[in-house]
């Protein structure tokens, strides 16, 4: 074992000794993320914190875990702490770490799963970004330790990585196609409607904002948010930080379009957008996108814009790169009820792997 290991212990803590320090890069790993999903997805008592820290007792980084029966053969599971909402699981690095020592982190969390939580039969986590090196630590270092893992692909991420702070370097790049609709449409607006656009990263202005930005959301195609409690919160408390921007088009006041982004450690993540469908030919969401990602680029000088999660068409054009989220199921082939669960799952994994190829 490499001797970084010994630098770090593990502990389990509970999720109210979790400061708000939110030193890691992403928000939806951020520890303001977390307890506010706790707070209106879980119980306190059903969720475990692995932290690794150091020497002098500061924390390095941790793992978000739920725990969970599931009937009728009453299986304990694990579950990484994340939803629908999530864009990331996975192990949270506070500090700046070397590649060997977030291996050796990631070696130490999975060594205390297997010793200290070996009881449970299962653990599932997702989403894992497959361009992040830290879900091959994981994977190799849950092989190490005799678990039985079976991978997929959940969904796919959006994303563009910015070479300068000029939103025109970007725009130029987009298809042709989108770049002379969002100018043709943009005129059209501006020649026969009155017409603005807010831009809001304050609390004050996102709390009077909210209210607008629910209208548009409730006009939209998409299905009804199932708990919009929970994106409001989260995105005040995130202008606290300054991570927040909220984005609305009006045509004669009245919101018809409305974003929101989180920007945090020169990353927009786009989490919330939708439109009026009433006003569907005007493009009034991606003349809001446009504005949006010129505020990232020029004023927040961000370096990385996230779709975050899904395969959706639009995404590819606005954005130059895809990676893929991905799920992995872990079974605990060291308790009697793990093995025969791994077992019968991993022979039906392999046997659809061998069916779709005769298909082919």
């Amino acid at each position: 074992m490499n001797k970084d290991v010994c630098e770090y212990t593990i502990i389990q803590e509970n999720i109210d000794n979790i400061d708000q320090s939110d030193n890691c890069t992403s928000f939806d790993q951020s520890n303001l993320w977390y307890t506010h999903f706790i707070k209106y997805f879980h119980s306190p008592e059903d969720v475990i914190v692995l932290s690794a820290v150091d020497t002098s007792q500061d924390k390095i980084a941790s793992l978000f875990l739920t725990t969970a029966t599931i009937q009728p053969n009453k299986l304990q599971c694990l579950f990484s702490l994340s939803n629908y909402y999530s864009s990331r699981a996975g192990i949270v690095f506070y500090t700046k770490c070397t590649e060997q020592q977030k291996r050796n982190i990631t070696e130490l969390i999975i060594k205390y799963i297997r010793k200290k939580l070996n009881h449970f039969h299962c653990i599932y986590l997702e989403p894992l970004r497959n361009n992040d090196q830290t879900t091959q630590y994981l994977t190799d270092s849950l092989k190490a330790n005799k678990y039985w893992c079976i991978s997929y692909v959940k969904s796919g991420n959006w994303y563009h990585q910015l070479t300068d702070n000029k939103f025109d370097t970007y725009f130029e790049k987009l298809p042709s196609r989108v770049k002379n609709t969002i100018t043709r449409k943009r005129n059209h607006i501006e020649k026969n409607y009155d017409f603005e656009i807010k831009i809001s990263h304050k609390y004050d202005d996102i709390l009077q904002l909210f209210g607008d930005y629910e209208t548009v959301y409730r006009k939209s195609w998409k299905k009804t948010e199932p708990h919009p409690e929970f994106i409001k919160d989260f995105a005040l408390a995130s202008a606290t930080k300054g991570w927040a921007r909220l984005g609305i088009l009006y045509i004669e006041n009245k919101p018809i379009a409305a974003q929101l982004w989180f920007v945090k450690d020169r990353i927009a993540s786009i989490f919330k957008l939708s439109y009026d469908q009433e006003y569907k030919s005007l493009s009034a969401g991606s003349i809001l996108t446009v504005e949006l990602i010129r505020y990232a680029v020029e004023i927040d000088n961000v370096n990385l814009l996230d779709y975050l999660t899904g395969d959706d068409n639009y995404k590819k054009d606005w954005m130059s790169n895809r990676s893929e989220l991905l799920g992995l199921n872990i079974y605990n082939p060291h308790s009697i009820t793990g093995f025969l669960i791994g077992l019968s799952e991993i022979i039906k994994h392999r046997l659809g792997k061998v069916l779709k190829f005769n298909k082919t």
